[in-house]
């Protein structure tokens, strides 16, 4: 029986807000600087990448914090009359519904793609844990035959880590030769990639591990 690692821990709420902080401020400084060009246009330019970068390192409670925060000191700072808050023209209710608009987007959106990599990444930890757990030989590799991940039992069995065959070439990893002859044999991992057939491995067939020992007890 395989126990499925826990769900990724969430980060930090204090980190989360300390990194939508540094966010939030660094728009409004850019914003500053952009003042002089900008003048009284777009006063909330810079915000929107602010709320993006919080969502994603924390979700939705640092992204409306940084929403709110963010439109409250650039109103005060770059919207006219400047040094108020100012809601009694029809103009700035406009703005500030069509910016809320505007960020519930981004957060939606970011949201969403937050929680889609954190299924990804709990998903590639179950594969991960269960390949390692199974007793037989696993090696997976991308579609050029490179390999991306090896478990235990194929490390000790073609002699390679993990470490020292990721991004080689299966043939260079797995190795196998007639028994007899001693001549390379076609490699059938590499077949079933090219040709999207599930093959078999052939009878009488030697392993090379990469010390040159040979290892038959695979063989079928």
């Amino acid at each position: 029986m395989v126990a499925e690692p826990s769900a990724a821990g969430a980060r930090p709420a204090a980190v989360a807000y300390g990194i939508s902080a540094a966010a939030l401020v660094s728009a409004i400084v850019l914003r500053s600087l952009l003042d002089p060009w900008l003048s009284g246009s777009l006063p909330l330019v810079t915000l929107f990448g602010a709320v993006a970068a919080a969502v994603w390192v924390g979700g939705i409670g640092p992204a409306v914090t940084v929403a709110v925060l963010g439109y409250i000191a650039c109103a005060y700072l770059f919207i006219a009359p400047r040094g108020e808050l100012n809601f009694s023209d029809l103009g700035s209710v406009i703005g500030l519904l069509a910016y809320l608009f505007t960020c519930a987007l981004i957060v939606a959106f970011g949201e969403a793609a937050r929680r889609a990599q954190r299924r990804g990444t709990e998903q590639r930890e179950v594969l991960r844990v269960t390949l390692r757990s199974i007793g037989d030989g696993v090696i997976a590799t991308n579609v050029g035959g490179r390999v991306t991940y090896m478990n235990a039992v194929a490390e000790s069995l073609t002699g390679w880590t993990y470490e020292e065959a990721r991004g080689q070439g299966l043939d260079a990893v797995f190795r196998i030769v007639n028994e007899d002859t001693r001549r390379p044999v076609d490699n059938p991992a590499t077949k079933a990639l090219r040709d999207g057939v599930v093959v078999g491995l052939a009878n009488h067939t030697l392993l090379i591990r990469k010390d040159g020992a040979e290892c038959s007890s695979f063989a079928r």
